[in-house]
């Protein structure tokens, strides 16, 4: 049994994959990860955001943006009544954010999928799991293997944000030099960053107003995909904007409260 997602384009995602997402630094990791969110849960499949890099509010904002297309100069001007939609559409997808110690990632993870079904966990980004060590490239390696062993284990997706090594710098009389095209060699650290995981997708900017997906690693077909992308507001357009159900009926306040104890504090 696999996933499919329009974003991840011709690659059956296996349901225990382990998938590196990669890219120059604001290429839009981050972004095309909350799009992969609003997308699968939008069609059901729940989603764990693990947003160490950047934080809950910070990554929870960007959520909301790339969601309806908004700036957060929008959001300041929406009309009571549709801001009451959006709340009541946002807080009944089946996406949940936690920020747990490195110690405890395995367990909040495993709680989530009990709890809540969880299919599709995203992990932004690999770099907080190795900071300190004093051999990084040794305790990635290690990592990505625990990782891969725990999506198998667990028959869960891990989509792990990874940095490159820089490019180099751009050269006036070198029209390629720092601007060509990133490549599985540019991962930044260990070699099982191409080598344990099934699939890698690697992000960059080929223009302006555009984002290219460009599978590089896949048990199937390695394609490359141009998608119309808004950096103000991180939504890759696929579509039109989601159509916002208001006919929902919203979890109790002891409900969402049990909830959360159970996710973070293991009641």
């Amino acid at each position: 049994e696999t996933i499919k997602s329009e974003l991840v384009p011709q690659v059956n995602i296996g349901k225990d994959w382990l998938i590196i997402i990669s890219g120059p630094s604001n290429a839009g990791k981050t972004s095309y990860c909350m799009n992969i969110a609003s997308e699968l849960s939008e069609k059901k499949v729940p989603v764990l955001i693990l947003p160490f890099e950047r934080g809950i509010e910070t990554v929870g904002k960007r959520f909301l943006q790339v969601r309806y297309n908004m700036t957060e100069a929008d959001f300041v001007s929406v009309p009571e009544a549709d801001w009451k939609d959006m709340k009541n559409d946002s807080a009944n997808l089946p996406v949940y954010f936690s920020r747990p110690n490195r110690e405890e990632l395995f367990d909040t993870i495993k709680r989530s999928k009990r709890i809540f079904g969880t299919e599709i966990v995203i992990i932004d980004h690999l770099d907080y799991m190795v900071r300190g060590h004093q051999n990084k490239n040794d305790e990635m390696a290690k990592v990505l293997q625990d990782f891969k062993e725990f999506a198998m284990d667990n028959k869960v997706i891990l989509l792990v944000v990874h940095h490159l090594k820089k490019l180099g710098a751009a050269d006036p009389s070198d029209p390629f030099a720092g601007k060509r095209t990133p490549t599985l060699q540019d991962l930044k650290g260990s070699s099982n960053l191409y080598q344990d995981p099934e699939c890698v997708v690697m992000l960059y900017v080929e223009k302006p107003d555009t984002l290219t997906v460009d599978i590089q690693k896949n048990k199937g077909k390695m394609t490359k995909k141009t998608y119309p992308f808004s950096a103000e507001t991180g939504k890759i357009l696929l579509e039109a904007k989601p159509v916002i159900k208001t006919d929902v009926k919203l979890a109790s306040k002891e409900q969402q409260m049990s909830i959360a104890d159970e996710i973070f504090f293991g009641a």
